[in-house]
């Protein structure tokens, strides 16, 4: 079994356990490091902020194969990324909704920057 099939598994085990079942669908397997479209919880102009937006998340519940990953974009600006690697914008909505049920803002947008290694793309 490849890694990116056995993450998507392990994605799919620790969502369904959190109740979260509908974020680790086999869509998961669409993302990769030519996708073009992220889940946004927005840039930052220090990265103290940003730490402090991501804390916020995981303390909401964002968590398993959704980690939150801050990727310096410039001095001033810092995103905070849900999600990255979708082939479609609709496919990162579609997390930016099950990241808003747990109150956390989110947006979907256009890859701009390039996708962080973090994110194991």
């Amino acid at each position: 079994m490849n890694r990116s099939v056995a993450r998507a598994l392990v994605a799919v085990a620790a969502s369904s356990a959190l109740g979260l079942g509908a974020m680790a669908s086999p869509a998961l397997a669409n993302r990769s490091a030519s996708g073009r479209y992220e889940a946004v919880i927005g840039h930052f102009q220090t990265q103290a902020i940003a730490k402090a937006k991501k804390a916020d998340a995981v303390r909401k519940g964002w968590t398993g194969s959704h980690k939150v990953v801050i990727q310096k974009i410039a001095a001033n600006n810092w995103e905070v990324e849900l999600d990255n690697g979708w082939s479609t914008r609709s496919e990162a909505e579609a997390v930016c909704r099950k990241a808003r049920k747990l109150g956390i803002h989110c947006y979907a947008e256009k890859e701009g920057h390039g996708i962080p290694s973090a994110w194991g793309l």
